[in-house]
Order: C-alpha cells, then structure tokens, then sequence
C-alpha cells in the first residue's frame, strides 16, 4: 500500500514551528494524523472520518511503555510524585513496570522477574523510598531486589546487590536509611574478640550477607540489610558492654519451639537484674541487684534462635530453662506433679497472682492450679512438669533465698500403677517412711 503524505492545503509551507509549545501541538497535530493513517490501512477511513469516530480514544488505550516520561529540557529533574498502589495477585512484570511508570525511574533487568504473582492491599500514598522498600520487602522472598544506582533501577539477585559498591558506615547507622537498603557497617570492640564475637552471632548473617572479623583492629565489618543491622548493633553492643571476666555470652539455637513465643516467658523467669532482699524497719523488701550484671536475650527470628549476655551461672541456669521452653507437646511429661514452696519474702498471694500472669498465655486446660496457702505461707502448684518447673524458676526469682528453703519444698508425684493395688502400695510406703 502506498502512504501518501497530507499537507493542508489552507496553510502555506514554512519554516519549523519556533517556539516550544508550538512545538508541541505541531507534535500533537502529526501525531493525530499519522494515528488516523495506521487505523485507515486495509479499510476506506480518511482522515476526518477517523477523528471523527473516536481514534484519539484509540491512541490514549493503547499500551503504555516501561520508560518513564523523559524531562522537557535537557537536564530537567523531574520530582517524584507520592505513590499509592494495590496489587491482587498481579504478575511481577506487570508490577515493576507500573512502578518504573509511577517513580519514574527506569528499570534495568539483570535477573529474571519472579514468576509468582504480588498481593498487596493499601490504601496510601507512599513516598519513592518507602515504596521502594515494600516492594523488595516481597521480591526478597525471591531473592531479588530493586537498587536505586544513579538514575536507573537494577533488578538484581541478592546475592550480586550485596557485591556491588554500597555505603559503609563506622559504629551506627544513620536514622533516615532505608530499612531494606544493603550496606556495611564497621562496629570496633573493646571488651570482647572480635574472632571469637563473630563466630556467636554468625547465625544472624543471611547468606547473601558476610561477617568479616580484623583481628588486628578488633573490629568486625558486616553486610546486610539495615533492618537486621541494627539489630545485630544491639546484640554487639549488649556484648561489648562489660569486661570478659564479668559477663559471657552464648548462642541458644530452637528446635521445636518459635523464638517469639517463648521469648517472653524466658524473659520472665529471667528477669534483667537478679533480685536480693533488703531488710529496713522490720520491713522486707526486693530489688534488683545493681551491683551484678545484667543477664540480656536478644531474639533472632531470622535463624529462630537466642543470643544470651550475662554472667556465666545467670546462663547455665538460663540454658536449663530455654531447653525446658523449647519442646513439643509430646517431649513433655504428662504425668501431674506438685510441688509445695515456703515463702519469705513475698506473700503467697502476691506469689499467686505472678503465676497467674506467667501462664496467662496458656490454654485453660493445660494451666497449672495454683493454691496459696497464707496461713502457713506456701503455696503448692500442681501440672506437668514443664509448667511446674517454670513456677520454681519464677518464684526463686521473686523469692531470692528459695533455693536455700529447697530441701523443706514439698514434692509429689503422681504414678499410675500396674501390677498393684493402691492400698497396698500405701501400707508398704507407711511403714517405710515412718
């Protein structure tokens, strides 16, 4: 087919349109007109008729491109509009393409897009940086991710966004960085080897990341996100807060339970700063004992574990009790215990009601029966023996000097019996025991 092309008969030939908005509609003009000529092919449709059945409608549905809208002038910085966006099971293409249109950055596609689809429901507006990071919130599950470099947008695997040039700070992060952003961070020591403290909280480090200790320096210089940066900061810094002959550290990895839900138990049982009694007119009270370091648990959900700082004895102890937390319903003993404790320095009520607290969480039907007794200043707690384990461990934290009182505590078990009857057993035991 053969294009003629149209002049308007009524307008002379000359030079250029000179001013840029004049450009602009010259632009406008033959864009209509050559628009009118596509839909025209194969079919007798002039130009007037074209316009007049709707092709500017036409042109405006068709696709949109990738790119983003270019600068008017050479050099011009276009300001990045707020962006609001919902997604429901929409393909990644689709997604990273709406968003290279509405931050006008382009893409760059060094790894391939997911294949599954995004879901995400919101109703706000979102400045570049905060959309941004939610959108490799989701492509992390990928492992890939957006990084912002100059003026274009990578699309790149974790693992090779962690290797290229990125920022690199010394002791904190700054407050305005992105939570999603891969950066290094250089945390020196004075307490502690950095050797040794890297081999403690490698397990917070993905793969995509790299934990490297400078002996010479004491300093250890890690990769990662700044989310989970500044969470090992804290951990370093609750590590290097006292002198190694006064506090130790230890690794706690869970095998059957999720650190998010025993980390508040833990915590419980315990507590920051052992308690000591202090006697003043005849009065008793407990507080802590400022004088000792603190014991410290840092939860890491990531590798679904626990980082423990404090003294030696406070972990050993701590040990027991996170082994204790972390079994499954069938490692526990079913049978009933009880187990009877004289109180001093708190009342059995008072005692009561902190139990009440600790086991709030559980199912009516497997919390322990708590029984106080003022009246001789006891109290008795009968369930499996998990529970009743952790009821000691408690109550020897709000009763410093119930581990000296152990040997008076009353213990009891009850046992199913097989090839006897029970008064028997009982005559038999009656005499033994008097």
């Amino acid at each position: 087919m053969t294009v003629h092309t149209l002049h308007d008969a009524t307008t002379p030939r000359g030079p250029r349109p000179s001013t840029k908005g004049e450009a602009r509609m010259s632009a406008a003009v033959k864009g209509t007109i050559t628009g009118a000529l596509v839909l025209s092919c194969g079919m007798a449709v002039s130009v007037q008729a074209a316009q007049e059945s709707g092709a500017g409608s036409a042109l405006a549905e068709a696709p949109r491109l990738d790119r983003p809208p270019a600068a008017e002038e050479p050099g011009e910085q276009l300001a990045r509009p707020p962006i609001r966006f919902s997604f429901e099971n929409a393909p990644y293409s689709e997604v990273l393409s709406f968003f290279s249109r509405e931050a006008r950055v382009p893409i760059i596609y060094q790894a391939p897009v997911p294949e599954r689809p995004m879901r995400f429901n919101s109703g706000e507006s979102y400045d570049f940086d905060t959309a941004l990071d939610i959108l490799n919130r989701f492509l992390l599950a990928d492992n890939v991710r957006l990084t912002p470099e100059g003026e274009y947008l990578y699309l790149r695997t974790i693992a090779d966004a962690a290797r290229q040039p990125g920022a690199i700070f010394q002791g904190d992060l700054p407050s305005d960085i992105r939570p999603g952003e891969i950066v290094t961070l250089a945390v020196p020591l004075t307490n502690v080897d950095a050797a040794v403290v890297a081999e403690q909280v490698k397990a917070m480090v993905a793969a995509y990341g790299s934990l490297v200790p400078v002996p010479e320096q004491n300093l250890l210089i890690v990769t990662e996100t700044a989310e989970q940066l500044k969470r090992i900061r804290e951990v370093l810094r609750l590590v290097d807060s006292q002198p190694p002959s006064s506090s130790d550290y230890r690794l706690y990895h869970l095998k059957t339970a999720r650190v998010q839900d025993i980390i508040g138990t833990l915590r419980t049982l315990v507590p920051e700063y052992e308690k000591k009694i202090e006697k003043t007119n005849q009065r008793v009270q407990i507080i802590d004992d400022v004088s000792q370091p603190p014991v410290r648990f840092e939860p890491n959900e990531r590798s679904n574990s626990i980082i423990a700082i404090g003294p030696t004895r406070r972990l050993v102890a701590a040990q027991e009790i996170i082994e204790m937390l972390d079994q499954s319903e069938g490692d526990v003993d079913a049978q009933q215990r009880m187990a009877s404790f004289t109180l001093e320095a708190i009342s059995p009520e008072e005692a009561a009601r902190q139990l009440d607290r600790l086991f709030a969480g559980l199912p009516q039907e497997r919390k322990p029966t708590v029984i106080p007794i003022p009246s001789l200043g006891k109290i008795t707690v009968i369930g499996n023996a998990s529970l009743v384990l952790q009821a000691e461990a408690l109550l020897g934290e709000l009763d410093p000097g119930l581990d000296g009182r152990a040997s008076t505590a009353l213990r009891t078990m009850v046992i199913e019996l097989e090839r006897v009857d029970a008064a028997s057993v009982e005559r038999t035991v009656g005499r033994l025991l008097s």
